[in-house]
């Protein structure tokens, strides 16, 4: 048995969502990946837990080690997934063309978000609160969602096992 197929499958799987939403940035190319996007939301996590019960060698009845390594693995890759995507929404709030209207919509909405200075402009903080209230709700999103998947994946390739 592989003790380290968890970091391993968890590693991988981060490379490569990572990878999907580098390429996501790109306005002309998340259009055309868009549909490999969604998928991904779903294959991957489950491929992570496949393939740590796939190098951990599982027999047929070790369920209970095929979810805890496939949670290992899906908490590796929900955190890599969870710091990208906060990341990626700093560098689009800040540099990408749609950053006027966000701009925009904070500006025309100041007593509901109450994020402006006297001077009318966005306050550093604010932001900030902002971007980091949405990220780490999506970060979290994205944790359990790859945990629960890469369980469910260890769990249908321990199934499979012959053994």
């Amino acid at each position: 048995m592989n003790k380290n197929s968890w970091i391993k499958a968890g590693l991988l799987a981060s490379c490569t969502m990572i990878l999907i939403r580098i390429i996501g940035i790109i306005p002309c190319l998340n259009c055309l990946f868009i549909p490999i996007t969604c998928l991904a939301w779903l294959i991957v996590p489950l491929g992570t837990g496949y393939l740590t019960a796939l190098w951990s060698e599982l027999d047929r009845n070790q369920y209970d080690k095929a979810a805890i390594q496939g949670a290992l693995s899906g908490l590796i890759l929900g955190v890599s997934e969870g710091i990208s995507i906060i990341i990626i929404f700093i560098f689009q709030f800040f540099f990408s063309f749609t950053s006027n209207s966000w701009l925009n919509v904070l500006e025309n909405n100041q007593e509901l978000f109450g994020f402006f200075n006297n001077s009318n402009q966005l306050s550093g903080i604010g932001t900030l609160f902002l971007i980091g209230g949405f990220g780490i709700i999506s970060g979290f999103i994205m944790i359990i969602k790859d945990v629960f998947f890469s369980i469910i994946g260890g769990i249908i390739r321990t199934a499979l096992s012959k053994n």
